[in-house]
């Protein structure tokens, strides 16, 4: 295609491209020239194109790179290098020929360039139109129009390509297909092959240019270039922020295609248009999932991301393409607030036709149906009927969001969030034991004073389970001795297995209180040891009411410990505080234990459970099969896996630490002078405070469901469990909810 701004186009399917490009470069005319080759590229350049180059660099391609550091860094190292009739050549993704653009149009005021898509998204988009830019506190905000002299395109290079960028591409021609039949057309028939990709980008690349002929700088009808672009920009800040890493350009621009479909919902029409064009992108990629990794939770940080944004202008933001047509449609601000809950509720249902919008988010009475939370009788706190739910949200009948402090012990990263499908294939090959040996060398690597784990499906189970095992190590005539309050110590069945006096078990509780002098503690426990070995259950802290245990006591068990080897044993109960204490076990350092319970936030709500027993425990039992039909599932372990590399890859033991360390002061000094409060305990992720009576208890948690927000009330304590990963900016709306239900109750 020739001359458009005076850029000259090649598409090739020759199986030599760099041969063709080395061809190309000879009929252009410069003084020097140098390469620049996106890190993504796989391929090795051949040597011989690199003959006379000043400079040749591997730049780290996505849009990490869109920076005005790279940009001062690159023109620093290669401006002494250059003159005004020098070239520079760039091979790579869309993000890679936007910063070179923007490089070379400011050197020298403008030196010229040529462009080597090797991504279908910069193949079939981003190539063509001279639009060069970084991101600057939000996308795309500084840069320029500097066509490049020649762009060369070649399928050759999508072969490499990994199957994301694949989706993220289709997104793209997808998105014209909704304005050309027959991009619509050629879609409906195509299949993933690599013709049949390199056609349609060729095919969409056509269509641009030709809207880009008669409208340069997209005003009107090139607009329909940048649908979902305004919404997607925002997304893809939110990502980066939320991840730490950039996920596709086209999942964005799907989620936002999807938000301005949404917008433009005037009738029936209108909203069949929505449904389709869902539908559409949903075919190269899984919408609901990619809208709930990359779209906020909330649309007050939504507002506060679109602010940023080029097409916002005061109150309001220009939204180009809405409801199928060119041009640009302004829409006010609080309209957006308004209609993004209800929409990103409707797209992570994953919904049909047979799903209807949500007509009202006030907070008006529940309706029957649904599940219902916190009947009077019950340990939580409002009379509540949910629908479903989102991330740290559940959704009542009526539309209302209430912050979930009660239920994420089972969904630490909140609800319905799960496992990307893609690991299901990787761990689940071999049902018996392909994830469960996954899991066990992850936590063997996690714990490394265990030798050893079975799998269950609930806690109770995998309590009862070790006792059995432990009275299987230390005989039948083994003392068990917990603390006051230690509740998974005292289930039905651990009681029968602890307490049963036919059986000639013996079970002793410890005061909480006498924990602070351990001294006559510990001598009670030298006479018990003297006679029959002891199992001493602990939980670090104690979930029912949130105390955590003295050091002291601790210190005077492990040095007790050392002096009967082998014959006391020391069981922490971790299911509560594992992980939200800010480590992957909640006991100090000071006291390894020789069995250690844990589960709820391991496998992210499915059930789950495990215990793991020291090298000198099992040597003594040997490997009694403890693993029920349903224990140790290879889609509960995967969703362990899974949780595992999330804590490790966002450094959430260490963000739970310092979480601690900020807000436990916070809370403490807030509550500590209200009458209402005797109390109040901050462990990481695990909080909450105690009050002077059950019932004060419960208007308190009530008037903090009233505001939005649902914690635990359990007798006279308020319990709080976050999402483990709760933005910070989320987590201290909560505390102030939290502390004025205080102050109405005080």
């Amino acid at each position: 295609m020739e001359i458009f701004y005076n850029s000259k186009h090649f598409f090739s399917i020759s199986d030599e491209p760099f041969s063709e490009i080395r061809q190309l470069l000879g009929s252009l005319s410069y003084s020097t020239f140098g390469i620049i080759i996106d890190s993504n590229v796989p391929l090795d350049i051949p040597h011989d194109l690199f003959l006379g180059a000043v400079f040749i660099e591997r730049i780290e391609g996505g849009e990490g790179c869109k920076n005005l550091i790279v940009v001062t860094r690159f023109v620093s190292t290669h401006q002494s290098l250059l003159d005004r009739n020098s070239l520079v050549i760039v091979m790579g993704g869309g993000a890679v020929l936007d910063m070179i653009g923007l490089c070379c149009g400011l050197m020298f005021r403008g030196i010229r360039y040529v462009s080597v898509p090797t991504t279908l998204i910069a193949m079939a988009d981003a190539a063509y139109g001279g639009k060069t830019a970084v991101s600057f506190g939000g996308k795309n905000l500084i840069g320029m129009y500097h066509h490049p002299q020649m762009v060369y395109v070649n399928p050759l290079f999508l072969q490499s390509l990994p199957d994301d960028h694949l989706a993220s591409g289709m997104v793209e021609i997808a998105k014209l297909g909704f304005f050309f039949d027959d991009i619509q057309c050629a879609l409906e028939h195509a299949n993933p092959s690599a013709k049949d990709v390199a056609d349609l980008a060729i095919l969409a690349a056509s269509r641009k240019l030709q809207l880009l002929e008669r409208d340069p700088f997209e005003d009107e009808a090139a607009s329909v270039l940048l649908y979902g672009h305004p919404f997607g920009n925002a997304f893809e800040t939110f990502s980066h922020s939320a991840h730490g890493h950039h996920l596709p350009h086209g999942f964005a621009v799907a989620a936002g295609i999807s938000f301005s479909a949404w917008l433009s919902e005037q009738g029936f029409e209108a909203a069949d248009r929505h449904i389709q064009q869902f539908e559409a992108l949903s075919k190269w990629i899984d919408l609901p999932r990619v809208s709930r990794q990359m779209t906020p939770v909330d649309s007050h940080l939504m507002l506060s991301l679109l602010a940023r944004d080029k097409y916002v202008t005061g109150d309001s933001i220009r939204v180009p393409a809405l409801g199928g047509c060119s041009g640009y449609t302004t829409i006010p601000l609080n309209k957006i607030a308004a209609e993004y809950v209800a929409w990103r509720s409707w797209v992570l249902s994953g919904s049909s036709e047979d799903d209807q919008r949500p007509s009202d988010n006030s907070a008006s009475d529940e309706e029957s149906g649904g599940y219902i939370a916190g009947r009077p009788s019950d340990e939580t706190v409002a009379p509540l009927h949910f629908a479903t739910a989102d991330g740290p949200f559940l959704i009542t009948t009526s539309g209302k969001r209430i912050l979930d402090w009660s239920a994420s012990l089972n969904a630490p990263f909140g609800h319905s969030q799960r496992v990307d499908t893609s690991m299901l294939p990787l761990n689940t090959g071999n049902y018996p034991t392909g994830s469960r040996d996954s899991l066990v060398r992850r936590l063997h690597e996690i714990f490394p004073f265990i030798g050893g784990f079975q799998f269950r499906s609930s806690g109770t189970e995998a309590v009862e389970a070790a006792l059995r095992y432990l009275f299987a190590t230390l005989g039948p005539s083994l003392q068990t001795v917990s603390v006051e309050g230690c509740y998974h110590g005292l289930t039905l069945g651990a009681r029968s297995i602890m307490g049963s006096g036919e059986a000639g078990f013996s079970h002793t509780i410890l005061p909480f209180a006498s924990l602070h002098h351990p001294e006559e503690l510990i001598l009670l426990l030298e006479s018990l040891l003297q006679s029959e070995p002891v199992a001493v259950w602990l939980e670090a802290v104690q979930g029912t009411t949130l105390r955590s245990l003295p050091a002291s006591f601790l210190e005077a068990l492990r040095k007790l410990r050392d002096r009967f080897p082998q014959r006391l044993v020391v069981v922490c109960d971790d299911m509560l505080a594992s992980i939200r204490c800010g480590d992957w076990c909640s006991m100090p350092d000071m006291l390894p234990p020789d069995l250690v319970i844990a589960g709820k936030s391991w496998a992210n709500g499915y059930p789950f459970s495990f215990f793991g027993v020291a090298p000198w425990v099992r040597g003594m039992a040997g490997d009694i099969l403890g693993t029920t039909s349903y224990g140790g599932n290879p889609v509960a372990c995967t969703n362990a896996v899974y949780s595992i590399g999330r804590i490790e890859e966002a450094n959430l033991l260490e963000r739970i630490r310092r979480s601690d360390a900020k807000y436990a002061g916070v809370l403490k000094g807030a509550v500590s002078l209200k009458p209402s409060v005797l109390r109040s305990e901050w462990h990481g992720m695990l909080f909450g405070f105690e009050m002077v009576d059950s019932r004060t208890a419960q208007l308190t948690a009530r008037s903090a469901a009233n505001a939005g927000l649902l914690v635990s009330q359990l007798g006279t304590v308020i319990r709080c469990t976050p999402q483990l990963d709760l933005p910070e900016d989320m987590l201290e709306w909560g505390l102030d909810q939290l502390m004025q239900a205080v102050d109405a109750n005080a």
